[in-house]
């Protein structure tokens, strides 16, 4: 019996003109950027927390909440000269981009446990 065609697959490897630094995992980069119109809580902040890279996100949403400008990340207007200012901002001082990475790292790890979020929900219930 034939195997149903399931769709095309991907090659494993990558095209050959792509070059090398865009193929890194995020981790191995120096920043983390996905900007996005509508970003209500802002998980892609905290996974590059996680990885220990700063954030560059719009002013707008979620992510304005717990981002501390030039602490953890860098806030900017959700326009393409604004985004583009972040992370020419970043590339310009690496050591203060590592720091702001490892304060989020430090952030993500002390305020958005599973312990923590079962506690703010309860309390958000008790209220």
């Amino acid at each position: 019996m034939r195997e149903p065609f399931l769709g095309w697959r991907l090659l494993a490897h990558p095209r050959p003109r792509t070059p090398r630094h865009l193929l890194r995992r995020p981790r191995d980069r120096r920043e983390r950027s996905a900007q996005g119109r509508n970003e209500p809580f802002g998980i892609s902040a905290l996974e590059g927390w996680a990885a220990g890279k700063p954030a560059v996100a719009s002013q707008s949403g979620g992510p304005s909440e717990f981002i501390w400008h030039n602490v953890t990340g860098l806030k900017v207007f959700a326009t393409p000269d604004s985004v583009g200012w972040g992370l020419g901002t970043l590339f310009t001082n690496f050591e203060w981009a590592r720091w702001m990475g490892g304060n989020g790292r430090r952030a993500a790890e002390s305020n958005f446990t599973w312990d923590v979020i079962a506690q703010k929900t309860d309390q958000c219930y008790q209220a």
